[in-house]
């Protein structure tokens, strides 16, 4: 499906997305190269056990590849990230899960 190939043109990134939670936001940082090629997409943050609390975020990184994400009015429990990203006319998914505490 379209997921295995956008997680496999992940593969073939040379420089990784990084997406960090760290107990008051999620930060989201892409190699600054990728800034300038102005990847756009959306960061779903998605609640296994009550989708009704899912919400997206539009991908907005400023110049340095940095975007950051405040999460301390979520609910306590398990969250994940997907990120959905298309660059030079590529698509990539990410995905991260963590656990507000």
């Amino acid at each position: 499906g379209k997921k295995i190939g956008r997680a496999k043109n992940l593969e073939k990134l040379i420089e990784k997305i990084e997406i960090k939670y760290d107990g008051q936001m999620v930060r989201i940082k892409f190699p600054t190269s990728y800034a300038s090629a102005k990847p756009s997409g959306e960061i779903i943050f998605y609640r296994p056990s009550d989708i009704s609390k899912d919400f997206k975020v539009p991908l907005s990184i400023d110049s340095t590849g940095m975007q950051v994400v405040p999460v301390t009015a979520l609910d306590k429990g398990l969250w994940k990230i997907q990120l959905h990203w298309l660059m030079s006319e590529s698509e990539y998914f990410n995905e991260l899960s963590f656990v507000i505490e």
